[in-house]
């Protein structure tokens, strides 16, 4: 398993793919839930300055670290991924940069003049825009038979050749 969320080579069938990036978002998740039940005070909200108090700031620092070390993982499962399929795995780098930009957009100050829900748009589009993409990565059958990228991945539970 350590292979699979390590090293950009070789390719990974779509169980596996569900499988580990599932398994990441749920450990991401318990650790966001253990911060916020710990640190619940640090996700206090805008100060009446407009301004972030500190603990906010740590709070979203670490958010940021463990989005950090999730993210390789992830990238490593979709390359893998888009080698199955046949696929170079540079398409990944433009979807990281794209999720990048829209949660960023949702750590800006917004003008007073806009509504706070903005805030929270710019990430669900950004997960709309990108539901195509994944879900071609999950329910796509790879490609049978060794490709550029190397021999077809074994199933869960199928014996080594």
């Amino acid at each position: 398993m350590l292979r699979s969320l390590l090293s950009l080579e070789g390719r990974i069938g779509r169980e596996k793919y569900v499988t580990y990036g599932l398994a990441i978002l749920v450990g991401k998740l318990a650790l966001l839930v253990l911060i916020m039940l710990v640190g619940g005070r640090l996700a206090a909200p805008l100060e009446p300055s407009g301004d972030y108090p500190s603990g906010r700031w740590t709070f979203l620092v670490i958010l940021a670290v463990l989005d950090s070390l999730a993210l390789w993982p992830f990238i490593v499962l979709n390359v893998r991924r888009m080698h199955d399929l046949g696929s170079s795995g540079r398409v990944v780098g433009w979807t990281v940069v794209a999720a990048t930009v829209l949660g960023l957009i949702g750590l800006l100050p917004l003008p007073e003049a806009l509504p706070d829900w903005i805030r929270g748009v710019a990430p669900t589009l950004g997960l709309i825009a990108m539901s195509p993409y994944l879900l071609g990565l999950c329910g796509g059958p790879g490609m049978s038979g060794p490709n550029a990228y190397g021999p077809e991945p074994r199933r869960f539970g199928a014996a080594p050749a």
